[in-house]
């Protein structure tokens, strides 16, 4: 059956499938501008990730150590705050 002066296709018809598969994986500039910057955004979020937890286990050693540092001068005041009350 014709339908509007077409012929009906089989299926050699259609494209090889070579072609297509050449076609189907071909880099084009949208490529080269795309993966690069994929690339970027993955290298700079595992270098800030890195950076944060280095950060976050500066702050878990130094939080602790400068809580003492102001607890013994805090300390230090008190005693002589007792002493001169003393004297």
């Amino acid at each position: 059956m014709i339908l509007f002066g077409l012929e009906p296709c089989t299926v050699t018809d259609y494209h090889s499938p070579a072609r297509i598969r050449e076609d189907r994986f071909r880099g084009t500039l949208d490529d080269v501008i795309i993966i690069p910057a994929v690339l970027f955004a993955l290298a700079v979020g595992k270098i800030l990730r890195f950076v944060l937890s280095i950060l976050m286990r500066l702050f878990d050693y130094a939080f602790p150590l400068a809580m003492q540092i102001f607890w013994l001068r805090f300390l230090r005041q008190r005693f002589w705050a007792a002493s001169s009350l003393l004297s």
